[in-house]
């Protein structure tokens, strides 16, 4: 074997190795984490408790029985911040606290693994809106 393709990582029988760690973070997020803490802040500031269950009761929320089968309704676990839209959907959204609410950690898995109804609660919104 060559010396130089085996300085590029190519071990014999021709498979490419990457020799160095991959980077976590890339050096573009890692500038903007700064922004998403002040963001994380004011969304804390703003909610102080999780938003799901005042969804919820609202009577905008346009619910009907039978929608909520197995829906928790009591929190549990930490805060997390919540994005509305998704960032494959719109990559500055984690960066506006408009975008974001506050929910447990329960009712936010809730919302990712139901988009239809977080959308129905307003916690969620799809790409076209």
């Amino acid at each position: 074997m060559e010396e130089g393709r085996h300085a590029l990582g190519v071990q014999e029988g021709g498979l490419l190795v990457k020799r160095t760690r991959l980077n976590p973070i890339s050096k573009k997020r890692r500038a903007a984490l700064p922004a998403r803490s002040a963001v994380i802040r004011e969304v804390h500031e703003r909610d102080q408790h999780c938003q799901f269950i005042s969804r919820l009761w609202a009577p905008e929320s346009g619910w009907e029985e039978g929608d909520l089968v197995g829906v928790p309704t009591r929190c549990s676990g930490p805060l997390d911040v919540h994005e509305i839209v998704r960032r494959s959907q719109n990559s500055k959204a984690w960066l506006d606290p408009e975008a974001c609410v506050l929910l447990c950690r329960r009712h936010h898995e809730v919302v990712t693994l139901n988009p239809k109804l977080g959308h129905m609660l307003g916690l969620v919104k799809w790409s076209w809106e």
